[in-house]
């Protein structure tokens, strides 16, 4: 009896001191400041509206489809992050692998207004039904051009699905569309860099909130930042230079929460573009 008595005394205490440091550890966290992540290694431009893109659409690497044991006949869907899909350029088919070689040259896409990225998704092509979804990626079109870069693949719960290797290259447009503001337009200049003080979302673990701005009340978003961490993001997206439709009043922003599934919305602000009346 002493020596249950014993062990029963000895659970307990292990058990408050595992507690004990579980809050300790959660405390820390919840205190712990945000790191600024470095900036990326390329501060190029974002092509013009206008100028048409070349994508050589290399190859993938360890596609996966999470519950399905047989392999896939994936290709490569390719279009610009502000697009809705399904996009017009898209690769041939490579069958049985998960380690597909393309080496196509997707050309002739016309970059369209506020587009910084390319989209790239990966299908499943299946003969008797709908071609499966499989990954999604986006390439900032600040990268460095003729250069490989490797697109890393995300399923709709959020599960890493492999990547995707490409370069693509830009020719510029004539220079009234790569240089001159187009009539019924201006310039425009932001950079989203922190946010403080969020309302935290998530039961469990810390939230991963990003930004997106939009025209006015369009649902639209013409720009998006990347996902940060924490009550107190930052973001080192840099400068980025729009061109904005005369008469939009002001720019929305909305924070979101990034969730599998559907994103927690957290809250908007709006930012005047034309001046106030005088009255």
């Amino acid at each position: 009896r002493r020596r249950r008595e014993e062990e029963e005394r000895r659970r307990r205490e292990e058990e408050a001191e595992r507690r004990r440091r579980q809050q300790e550890e959660e405390e820390r966290r919840r205190n712990e400041k945000p790191v600024p992540k470095p900036p990326p290694r390329y501060r190029g431009k974002v092509p013009a509206i206008g100028d048409m893109l070349s994508v050589n659409v290399l190859k993938g690497e360890d596609l996966k489809r999470p519950g399905k044991l047989d392999k896939p006949d994936p290709y490569v869907m390719v279009g610009f992050d502000n697009q809705p899909p399904p996009y017009d350029h898209k690769t041939e088919v490579c069958k049985n692998t998960t380690d597909p070689v393309w080496d196509e040259v997707l050309n002739e896409m016309a970059t369209p207004p506020y587009a910084r990225g390319l989209a790239v998704e990966v299908y499943d092509k299946d003969h008797f039904s709908k071609d499966d979804f499989m990954g999604r990626g986006e390439l900032d079109l600040r990268a460095e051009q003729n250069e490989m870069h490797a697109v890393e693949l995300f399923d709709d719960d959020d599960h890493h699905v492999g990547r995707v290797y490409l370069r693509y290259h830009v020719r510029r447009g004539s220079a009234a569309s790569s240089q001159a503001v187009p009539s019924g337009y201006s310039n425009l200049t932001f950079n989203v860099t922190e946010a403080k003080g969020l309302i935290d979302t998530d039961k469990f673990g810390k939230q991963d909130p990003y930004v997106t701005l939009h025209w006015g009340p369009d649902p639209a978003h013409f720009f998006k930042t990347s996902v940060e961490k924490g009550s107190n993001p930052h973001w080192s997206e840099g400068e980025t230079g729009v061109r904005v439709p005369e008469g939009v009043p002001y720019v929305t922003v909305m924070v979101w929460d990034k969730d599998p599934g559907k994103d927690d919305f957290l809250g908007l602000c709006r930012v005047p573009l034309l001046p106030e009346p005088r009255g």
